[in-house]
């Protein structure tokens, strides 16, 4: 506590520091700013310390605060602050992020869109084209044996379920699927049908034209 408080009252100090030498203030707001960071984390695990605290004072220490299921006795002594069990502090921790996916142009009518899937095994994993809608599924299976064997006491790799859909151009077919280093790789292209791609129009000659002229003046002139 005593440390942080400290923390606390150097922060404005941190945050005015300058230096009129440029490569002395680039390295002082180097350290300015990871010691922010670090001051940072330690602020957010005294908040849990302290919503750890009022549960103990109001008996709902070890209740997950998702669930309500009682929290394992295993993972309250290795992080006893926390208010989640495992499953829960998984779904706290998500973001609209998960998981991350990049989206490449590798021809003038081909595509990819890789997303990084590292954890997850071929067979868990699904990939479903439906009219302009591609939809990326992946659920990890842990097995029986793992399940007997261990108990994660904090989980710190992503591998939690999630599900992508991403809106398709007209056109746009999935032609392959690939998982490799832990990215799986959807490859795109566009297949304009021919009577849907534009079609260039001759332009006629005057001769034509010039010869129903002078017939219609002939006949004016009768």
């Amino acid at each position: 506590m005593a440390e942080l408080g400290d923390g606390i009252g150097n922060r404005e100090a941190l945050a005015i520091e300058t230096s009129s030498d440029e490569l002395d203030r680039i390295q002082n707001a180097n350290d300015r700013d990871s010691a922010m960071n670090n001051l940072e984390r330690k602020f957010s695990r005294l908040r849990e310390v302290r919503a750890a605290l009022r549960n103990m004072d109001s008996g709902e220490f070890g209740i997950c605060g998702g669930c309500q299921d009682t929290i394992s006795a295993k993972r309250l002594a290795a992080v006893p602050w926390t208010s989640y069990c495992i499953g829960c502090q998984a779904t706290a921790d998500g973001s609209p992020g998960y998981p991350p996916y990049n989206i490449e142009r590798t021809g003038d009518n081909a595509y990819r869109i890789s997303v990084a899937v590292s954890g997850f095994a071929k067979e868990e994993l699904s990939i479903v084209a439906k009219e302009n809608t591609l939809t990326i599924k992946g659920e990890k299976v842990a097995s029986e044996q793992s399940k007997a064997q261990s108990e994660v006491l904090y989980r710190g790799i992503a591998a939690r379920a999630f599900e992508r859909v991403f809106q398709l151009a007209d056109f746009v077919a999935v032609k392959n699927a690939s998982l490799e280093n832990g990215l799986l790789h959807v490859d795109l292209v566009r297949e304009i049908p021919e009577a849907k791609k534009p079609r260039q129009i001759p332009i006629g000659g005057t001769a034509q034209a010039a010869q129903v002229t002078s017939g219609s003046a002939e006949k004016a002139a009768a």
